[in-house]
């Protein structure tokens, strides 16, 4: 673009025209700028590598911080980076390239199939309502109780020795099937703890078939998957 000061007046000319080129705006990066680790269970996190000192990263795209050529570790699932090249004295900042770090969630138990017309039979519990036993390192430490009722799940922990606040990372997955047995949609309970008491509510599925599933941080199952599929 050519840029003029107007004559003030008749008796005065208009300066000379100052040209300024535009510069087209930087690409954004690309995939092959970073290297993405990916949480690998319950409660893990991911990594960012690659935002180097030329780029800035945003959480919300309003607050951005410089690269620094190291990693970005820690990262909760879920959680959305948008990356760019920054502005300098001879070039606007470039287009934004998005990276998520995705929540994990671990891979179920496959749902029994049953012959048309025949009544399933899920194991070891598909009872509603009632105690739970638990299962390996968890035997004789806690008890649990599930109620199922209005739509929503609610699994009770208590424990026989210590607090809910150790107990406080279990995760209860709600997996749906579809009628070939074939994994459809997974819902996550939400914790809080009552009374000293860790109690986790889920709505259940539109479906009738799904699999009730309690994991501890470290992967462990607290009780044998529970097949509620009527």
């Amino acid at each position: 673009i050519s840029i003029v000061k107007k004559a003030s007046d008749t008796n005065h000319a208009d300066s000379a025209a100052q040209t300024l080129t535009i510069k087209q705006r930087p690409t954004a990066p690309t995939e092959s700028d970073f290297t993405v680790t990916q949480p690998e269970s319950v409660d893990g996190t991911g990594s960012i590598e690659g935002i180097t000192l030329a780029m800035e990263y945003s959480t919300d795209g309003t607050t951005w911080t410089t690269g620094n050529g190291s990693a970005i570790t820690d990262i909760e699932g879920g959680t959305t980076y948008s990356v760019r090249y920054k502005a300098t004295s001879d070039s606007f900042k470039s287009d934004s390239y998005t990276i998520t770090i995705n929540t994990f969630v671990p891979e179920p138990t496959t749902a029994p199939t049953t012959e048309p017309g025949s009544t399933p039979e899920p194991t070891p519990t598909d009872a509603p309502s009632g105690e739970i036993t638990p299962i390996g390192k968890y035997t004789g430490s806690i008890t649990i109780e599930k109620e199922v009722e209005d739509n929503k799940a609610v699994f009770t922990l208590i424990p026989i020795s210590g607090n809910a606040d150790e107990i406080s990372s279990v995760t209860l997955f709600v997996a749906e099937y579809n009628d070939n047995g074939q994994l459809i949609g997974i819902k996550l309970g939400v914790n809080q703890i009552v009374d000293g008491k860790l109690e986790i509510t889920a709505d259940l599925p539109q479906t009738n078939n799904y699999k009730f599933m309690l994991w501890d941080i470290d992967q462990c199952p607290l009780v044998k998957a529970i097949a509620n599929i009527y």
